[in-house]
């Protein structure tokens, strides 16, 4: 059986038809489909490039293997560009459908929320629900905030009309945007439901830290994970929040990890406010060795972002027993405690609880094992049969 796997993310195609990732999706994530599909066809934005095209640099993870291939849609940076190639996209998805047996949508996303009405009446397919649809555009102008209401609605209507949608939340997810299942208590085979997240973490990846009364720090490692395209993740806030917390007084580091159009401007924030010899940007480290290893020798992980579902960084930023401080959206509340979880735009919350925790080193100590703790639930052993589970539902109705 071949399924198609509909993407958000951007690939480029070099001169051998090698399929490059920027980001998280690379062969081995893909092969998790391969566990129930015999074969899988994945559906996204691509370009062409030459072998010395700088993207290349830039889109470093290989995604080609055996037993997928790609099917290019048109290769766009926006939301602007995606709606001007609305009918070409919409006429080469359709295209594409027809030559697969089941589909499978990571959403919400413009590319899902613009195409799932196409598999309804022509195929079977679910939906892999990660995040709320509510600020799917960054930006709060009238128009945006209208579009953003409109695709919230869409978001709701795809659950509904899918198959089968799998939740990244347990809970916080599925009350807004409920699936068929449960929004009319279906008992049958054809509609169906699940929750995982998309992480996969083995034993490896956990790691204590030797923390103790004795050794409480000097200067304290603030660690922040993600993409630079639009303000979505915070790293703005972020930086003011280091701001204050340095003008205060405080001893700390920034880590930057990842990479966008942005990242320019925030360098160049730092630089106006002083404080660019206390945060390093690292770009995308794809790295997983690397990329643990700086997490384990952090203290936080501050994520003020507007928009998340049940973030992957969080979670490794707690399997390597980080001090996590949030905001308070979608499934960030499953896995935090109340008192470290803030408004995205609430900097002065954000500053002083991280304040307060640095006079407390032993209530740090407390909150990192039981964050280390946590994270044993999302275990890649924990995960994967339910994955398994719930692509094997799409493919007994295909």
């Amino acid at each position: 059986m071949r399924a198609l796997l509909l993407l958000e993310h951007t690939f480029v195609i070099d001169e051998e038809n090698n399929v490059w990732s920027e980001t998280v999706i690379d062969y081995e994530y893909l092969k998790r489909y391969l566990s129930v599909f015999e074969k899988l066809a994945v559906c996204a934005r691509m370009k062409k490039v030459r072998n010395d095209d700088i993207l290349l640099k830039q889109y470093n993870l290989l995604a080609s293997g055996k037993d997928v291939d790609f099917l290019p849609l048109p290769f766009t940076n926006s939301s602007k560009e995606i709606l001007l190639k609305y009918f070409k996209t919409k006429k080469m998805f359709k295209k594409y459908l027809s030559e697969v047996d089941c589909a499978i949508l990571r959403g919400p996303s413009i590319i899902s929320l613009m195409l799932y009405k196409e598999c309804i009446n022509r195929l079977n397919f679910s939906v892999e629900f990660v995040m709320g649809a509510n600020e799917i555009l960054s930006n709060k102008n009238i128009i945006r905030k209208i579009a953003n209401r409109y695709l919230d609605k869409l978001a709701q209507n795809m659950c509904l009309k899918a198959n089968g949608v799998s939740y990244v939340t347990k809970e916080m997810l599925q009350r807004k945007y409920p699936s068929y299942v449960r929004k009319f208590n279906y008992t049958g085979n054809k509609y169906f439901e699940s929750y995982y997240s998309t992480i996969n973490l083995y034993k490896e990846n956990f790691k204590m830290k030797n923390w103790n009364n004795m050794n409480k720090p000097k200067e304290f490692i603030i660690t922040h994970i993600g993409s630079m395209a639009t303000h979505r993740k915070g790293q703005k806030r972020l930086i003011q929040i280091a701001n204050k917390i340095i003008n205060d007084g405080y001893s700390i580091k920034i880590n930057f990890i990842g990479e966008g159009k942005l990242k320019e401007e925030l360098i160049n924030l730092t630089n106006e406010l002083g404080i660019e010899s206390n945060v390093n940007f690292y770009g995308n480290i794809n790295d997983r060795k690397k990329l643990f290893s700086i997490l384990e020798e952090s203290h936080f992980y501050v994520l003020p972002s507007a928009l998340e579902g049940l973030p992957r960084s969080i979670i490794e930023a707690m399997a390597t027993a980080n001090v996590c401080i949030c905001s308070n959206v979608d499934g960030i509340p499953e896995l935090l405690d109340k008192e470290n979880l803030f408004e995205y735009n609430d900097i002065d919350g954000f500053k002083n609880r991280i304040e307060v925790l640095i006079n407390n080193w032993e209530e740090m100590i407390n909150i990192s094992k039981k964050n280390y703790e946590k994270a044993k639930e999302y275990s890649y052993e924990n995960l994967e049969k339910r994955r398994k589970d719930f692509y094997n539902c799409l493919k007994i109705i295909s």
